[in-house]
């Protein structure tokens, strides 16, 4: 059973395909993976991609490459107009040693190789049109089955010759721009770091040298919540830091305030190279969608995602 205490979140992801040794910009459509990778199946979606996924949990646990998370089908569900794919599944973490408490308090140790299970619900969504695949998942606060998840990616990419553009899984987290701005609307950036590496053209030191200054109550622009460099250099200069011909990078933390009450803070590096701020809040489950247990109800995530799917669709005709 899941605590009450636990917040359910759900985490969206995308990713792009290529096929393997070829350079990141040779990216393809989503629809030339499909018709490549099962050309015997009628449907491609769901008699191939949908039909691939589900033999990793067919009437077995499937772990990830490390044996640190796993899981077991516990329900389906397939809209073919969409190319949504719905599954939720039994799932935690696995390769560690494990215990159950009863009520006096009394241990009882559970084998490396089992899991103790929480729902967990995901999303494939794979649109007709474009590059870019997403993935949602559900998670309980920080407790997440993103690897695995992570490896199931890998695992058919590489069944077919593929691979996702980026480093590891290539699964890259994202929100919509709706969301971006809700959460700026109500932040404030607390205090801004700055980390400056030793430049290989300086002497007398090691390369290995930083120095990290922590500055607060930093002036930011209102209008986007960014903070300009020309701004963190002129309050290193006040406060008595010389950089000299460093380089040096920048991170902002953002903390969102409602009613009066901190709800939730981001850290972010801030690239003065381009006009927004890859900020991306946590989307919290509502309540209507989680059951009495804690879990999630398979049917009303579902349309909950559904409504994150809308804003993206809407964004991309912006």
């Amino acid at each position: 059973m899941a605590t009450s205490n636990h917040k359910l979140l759900l985490g969206m992801y995308s990713f792009q395909i290529k096929k393997r040794n070829t350079h990141n910009d040779q990216t393809i459509e989503i629809n030339t993976f499909l018709s490549d990778a099962y050309p015997d199946a009628k449907v491609k979606f769901t008699d191939g991609f949908a039909k691939e996924v589900l033999s990793f949990f067919d009437e077995k646990s499937f772990k990830n490459d490390k044996n640190t998370h796993g899981g077991t089908l516990d329900d389906k569900s397939i809209a073919l107009e969409n190319r949504y794919f719905d599954i939720l599944i039994d799932g935690g973490i696995t390769g560690i040693k494990q215990f159950l408490v009863d009520d006096e308090g009394n241990k009882q140790t559970i084998t490396k190789e089992n899991i103790v299970g929480l729902k967990f619900y995901a999303r494939f969504w794979l649109p007709a049109a474009g590059k870019t695949a997403y993935l949602f998942i559900q998670k309980y606060d920080s407790l997440s089955v993103k690897p695995l998840f992570d490896s199931l990616i890998e695992k058919i990419m590489k069944n077919h010759g593929y691979i996702t553009m980026g480093s590891g899984s290539g699964l890259k987290q994202t929100t919509t721009k709706k969301r971006m701005n809700e959460f700026l609307k109500n932040a404030i950036i607390r205090d801004v770091t700055v980390i400056s590496k030793q430049s290989s053209h300086d002497t007398g030191v090691g390369d290995a040298q930083s120095v990290t200054i922590k500055l607060k109550n930093i002036e930011i622009n209102k209008k986007d919540k960014t903070v300009s460099r020309a701004v963190v250099d002129a309050a290193l200069k006040n406060h008595g830091f010389t950089l000299g011909n460093r380089q040096y990078e920048m991170t902002a933390t953002y903390e969102s305030k409602v009613e009066n009450k901190k709800d939730e803070e981001k850290t972010v590096k801030l690239d003065t190279s381009v006009d927004s701020i890859n900020v991306i809040p946590n989307i919290i489950i509502p309540t209507s969608c989680v059951d009495a247990d804690g879990y999630p109800l398979f049917d009303k995530i579902k349309k909950f995602v559904d409504n994150e799917i809308t804003q993206i669709r809407l964004e991309a005709k912006m």
